[in-house]
């Protein structure tokens, strides 16, 4: 058997379109079992099994083609109205999926392939000789599998595979001068046809003689002698031969109806599945691509951000110049070009940034199947439901999104789904739902996720806070619901009355905030007793860049994110006393007739505040459904800043120690270093007076 090289172009061609094929298995296999007798799930099930087998075939890794091959036969008996799909099958299949898994990841490391598929494929066989004892009558009708109309021209996974193989190989080219050309064929033959077995061979041996076959349907021998397959044959030929010729070969066998004949040029490869493939070539609009080392884009984004930072340098010495010789022409040609370059700073950063987003698509298909396994072995029933797959996020960050994701979904159906019954009893659907969405907001990304379960008991969060000595009876009294709530992120934290294997240890949520803060986003959550709980995500639609205001206290500056900013207020004299009041230990702010409280930037991080009686700045911040005051001693600039995380810096026993609100920082164009303020770690009890 072989070893993967991801080295080798042809091998990481085969393992990038297995695990694709393998995502749309088991995407479909999990649609399938909520909708058991849609024919078109069938079919791309069986097809994508059939590409799998096909490519694994062609790489000579024997284990994975026959799992491909006997999943291949039990959704042809179904697609046949041979066999129902049950629970049982998709069990078993995704099963198979997870040992295809292991197969590749056992040959790309080169270790020991130990993996035992027999008792995957006893399953598959006994599936496949149970045929169905009962009418169909339930069932909707299956047309003939196959209806040349129907049939694309266009290359199959598979197909593809093979061309791309021989691309790469040089096969292409013969020792003669003429250059070869692979073309799909496909032929009809007539519905009364006599003798078609022989007629089969005809053809494909006729083909032979002026081209090389490549891959052919049927390709089981038995098919066709038994004559038990359909009117249709489909041949990948490599041959030097022109159309006319190719064509004139198949005709002169007996009782054609039609024939089909597509050349397939392989600056044109694409995959069917993908059938726009051949059938879309007429489109005006042509788009080339070509591949990136990633790291390449990195380097781009990180020199993008370099410019961004000289700049602003750029920017402000012109305004000190233009302060200092403000009648030399030279100045006033210097002045003149800086709208240029912050313009083309502009595209350039937006071009860069655009090339590293990704939908969530592939991301969010991770947990159709995790929902499904966990709700088994918790004996829960859940709808889960994904919008806004579309949305792009920076590249950076997709990956880092599985665990927190994971981990809340985790919770959704450990703590917070109730068990049919309980749900009976409680008046609700016995089969809970789970919705997992995504969408934009200007320059953020809003994921949430939510459930129809119990919610979280904030009572039960207040007991566990004193018992744990998390918190003290007069801070637990100073805090809202809301805010009591966030305490269910702390390390240690759970309210389960029992440890079991999913869930009651402690540790879940702090990982969620943790691995959010390190992508500089912020994560909340909203829960009603009896009727669920809402986890909603925000992130910044790039890690690099954002626009910020910024602010300074003493000789320290600060960025407050732009997306937190609410309003800016100045005032001066009486204006302070009359709008900013103390209860309870806690300054508050009265703004639009609301009471938030007030953050003193200077006192909140120890810094010794310049004292200003006769005037204050005042940055309105929310985030959430929370909202302060921060007082500030002066306001400076918006400007787009580049962030670097403090995460590993930030933490028990770090450097820094535990700083509640900052997620990063910045350097500016002059050298000087910028605190990025993160409004929702930010604790008001830490701000008492």
């Amino acid at each position: 058997m072989i070893v993967l090289n991801l080295q080798d172009d042809l091998h990481q061609m085969f393992l990038e379109e297995t695990k694709e094929q393998l995502d749309q298995l088991e995407q479909s296999l999990l649609q399938l079992e909520s909708d058991m007798y849609n024919e078109e799930i069938v079919k791309t099930i069986f097809r994508a099994a059939h590409s799998i087998k096909g490519s694994s075939g062609v790489m000579g890794i024997e284990p994975i083609t026959k799992l491909a091959h006997h999943m291949e036969n039990v959704f042809s008996m179904i697609r046949s109205n041979e066999l129902t799909p049950t629970e049982k099958i998709i069990t078993v299949c995704l099963r198979g999926l997870d040992m295809i898994r292991m197969i590749l990841a056992s040959l790309c490391e080169d270790s020991e392939l130990d993996i035992d598929i027999t008792p995957c494929i006893t399953d598959l066989n006994q599936f496949a000789q149970q045929k169905n004892t009962k009418s169909q009558i339930d069932a909707p009708a299956t047309p003939s599998s196959h209806d040349l109309g129907q049939i694309s021209l266009a290359l199959t996974q598979e197909e593809l595979f093979l061309c791309r193989n021989l691309e790469l190989r040089g096969e292409l080219y013969k020792e003669s001068d003429l250059r070869s050309n692979i073309y799909k064929i496909v032929v009809e033959l007539k519905q009364d046809a006599l003798m078609k077995s022989i007629k089969a061979f005809l053809i494909l041996n006729n083909l032979k003689q002026i081209g090389s076959i490549l891959k052919q349907e049927p390709d089981d021998l038995d098919l066709i002698i038994d004559e038990t397959f359909d009117n249709f044959i489909v041949v990948l030929l490599d041959s030097h031969q022109k159309e006319e010729i190719i064509y004139s070969t198949i005709d002169s066998v007996s009782e054609i109806k039609e024939i089909r004949i597509q050349m397939i040029h392989e600056s044109k490869y694409k995959a069917e599945n993908s059938t726009e493939a051949l059938e879309n070539k007429t489109k005006p609009e042509e788009r080339a691509t070509i591949r990136v080392d990633v790291h390449k884009i990195d380097t781009l984004v990180n020199l993008a951000g370099e410019f961004i930072i000289d700049k602003e340098t750029l920017n402000q010495l012109g305004r000190d110049l233009k302060a200092k010789y403000k009648n030399d022409p030279l100045i006033h040609q210097f002045l003149d070009l800086l709208p240029h370059i912050n313009q083309v700073g502009a595209d350039l950063q937006e071009t860069i940034m655009s090339t590293r987003m990704l939908p969530l698509e592939n991301t969010f298909n991770r947990f159709p199947r995790l929902v499904r396994d966990l709700a088994h072995r918790l004996h829960k029933e859940a709808n889960f439901v994904m919008e806004g797959k579309e949305t792009e996020i920076d590249r950076g960050m997709i990956e880092e999104l599985v665990d927190p994701l994971t981990h809340l979904i985790r919770n959704c159906l450990d703590h917070g789904l109730e068990t049919p019954e309980d749900r009976k009893l409680s008046g609700k659907d016995p089969k809970g739902t789970i919705v997992l969405s995504a969408k934009q907001e200007e320059n953020t990304v809003v994921i949430t996720l939510s459930d129809d379960g119990r919610g979280i008991d904030v009572e039960k969060v207040k007991a566990k806070l004193l018992s744990n000595n998390l918190i003290s009876h007069e801070q637990l009294l100073a805090l809202s619901d809301p805010e009591i709530l966030q305490y269910i992120f702390e390390p240690g934290f759970s309210t389960a009355s029992q440890i079991s294997e999913v869930s009651g240890r402690g540790v879940g949520l702090d990982v969620v905030k943790a691995n959010i803060g390190k992508l500089h986003g912020i994560v909340d959550l909203k829960t009603q007793k009896g009727e669920g709980t809402t986890f909603t995500i925000k992130l910044p639609l790039t890690l690099a860049i954002a626009q910020a205001l910024l602010i300074q206290e003493d000789e320290y500056k600060f960025a407050v994110p732009i997306s937190s900013v609410i309003e800016i207020i100045r005032l001066k004299d009486d204006e302070i006393s009359e709008y900013i009041h103390t209860a309870k230990g806690i300054e508050i702010f009265n703004w639009r007739e609301q009471f938030i409280p007030v953050i003193r930037l200077g006192k909140y991080f120890g810094i010794d505040p310049t004292t200003h009686t006769h005037k204050a700045f005042i940055v309105i911040v929310g985030h959430s459904d929370k909202k302060y005051a921060l007082i500030v001693d002066k306001l400076l600039n918006g400007q787009e800043i580049v962030i670097k995380s403090l995460g590993t810096f930030i933490g028990e026993d770090k450097m820094l120690g535990n700083i509640h609100g900052i997620s990063g920082v910045s350097i500016l164009g002059n050298g000087s270093l910028v605190y990025v303020l993160d409004i929702g770690a930010v604790r008001v009890y830490k701000h008492r007076l």
